[in-house]
């Protein structure tokens, strides 16, 4: 007789974390179960768990300039070209299963230009930035972090007060994949503007109403990716405007994902969706320098669910300003101090029992 194996895949849903275990058993021709001949372990976890923010660190010094846990608060402007080391693991709710958080960094009123980068301790640092500014200035940006010794370190080019916080936290090593920042994409010219394999590095400037394809798999590993993390900065616009990340997959979404003014340098973080051709596309309506960094990935299988991107909300009005389904549009600017509820669960092809977003 012949045996004929094959592989066979079962999707098993609705399972909150934690561990279980899958029996497998053998049924003959004839009907009859054979024993169980195969046990397996199956650890389910939750890739990125959103947080309520906590603040992790805090240069500036005053009764409202505080951490979560009265740790790293009050610690003084940093230096010019300093790296600060930011303990997390070991801190109220921060276990030593941690492997990475989202954080968002906000640099105030710099003494000079520069930028700035937040990276695993450990690791150099990085040439890719999290975000870039001018002097007097006060600018934020988002990004998924891996830790280093428990630890993620911030970097500035110019002296500043910092504040980081954290929103986001993952307890499974490699899922996603962290790592130090990397630059794919840059289009301006000179000795330190460069990618880190360089290729689709010194394009030149974007033009008006065009769309970049970004190379994705192939670059960070001899593999495939459902969806990366990345970083967009949008230097010196001919004009206002706006660029927006997508999938490259038919016609640009109406959502933004920065919005930006002539002349200014703003940066934005993502989770955007990889194509079919292992690549991500970025529409700007206005020409400008592009810059793209890359912290973190996830693999095919076990990546959190990509859409859109979709605009949720829209308080102004107008023809050009409206939500992806015509909800929570054109409600009027909102008021100092008020708290806006917007539906997420739902909407489009949004999942009732969606858990963050």
């Amino acid at each position: 007789d012949s045996t004929t194996l094959s592989d066979t895949f079962i999707e098993v849903t609705d399972l909150t974390p934690g561990k279980y275990t899958i029996v497998v058993s053998a049924v003959g021709a004839t009907g009859a179960e054979s024993p169980p001949s195969s046990e397996y372990l199956l650890d389910v976890v939750e890739i990125l768990q959103a947080v309520d923010p906590v603040r992790v660190l805090e240069t500036r010094r005053g009764p409202n300039n505080t951490t979560f846990d009265g740790r790293f608060d009050g610690t003084g402007r940093v230096a010019a070209r300093s790296t600060t080391q930011v303990d997390i693991v070991g801190r109220d709710g921060f276990g030593a299963d941690t492997d990475a958080v989202m954080v968002n960094l906000t640099v105030v009123a710099p003494d000079g230009p520069g930028h700035a980068a937040v990276f695993p301790c450990g690791d150099d640092v990085p040439n890719a930035a999290m975000l870039t500014y001018a002097p007097g200035t006060v600018v934020p940006a988002t990004a998924l972090v891996g830790l280093g010794d428990g630890a993620v370190c911030v970097y500035s080019h110019a002296a500043a007060d910092l504040v980081l916080d954290v929103t986001g936290v993952a307890t499974a090593p490699g899922f996603p994949e962290t790592f130090a920042p990397k630059r794919l994409y840059e289009t301006r010219i000179g000795s330190q503007n460069f990618t880190f394999d360089g290729k689709q590095q010194a394009t030149g400037r974007r033009p008006a109403g065009s769309i970049t394809e970004v190379q994705i798999d192939g670059r960070l590993c001899p593999c495939d990716y459902d969806a990366v993390f990345v970083n967009v900065t949008a230097i010196l616009p001919s004009a206002a405007g706006h660029a927006t990340i997508y999938d490259c997959t038919g016609n640009v979404p109406t959502a933004a994902n920065l919005t930006y003014g002539p002349g200014d340098v703003v940066a934005n973080a993502a989770m955007a969706k990889v194509s079919k051709t292992g690549k991500i596309c970025i529409y700007t309506v206005a020409e400008i320098d592009l810059v793209v960094d890359v912290s973190g990935a996830v693999r095919p299988l076990i990546e959190p669910a990509t859409a859109g991107p979709w605009r949720l909300l829209e308080t102004r009005a107008g023809a050009s300003n409206t939500t992806f389904d015509g909800q929570h549009q054109g409600v009027g600017r909102i008021g100092a101090g008020q708290v806006y509820e917007l539906l997420v669960r739902g909407r489009g092809s949004i999942p009732e029992d969606v858990s963050s977003v």
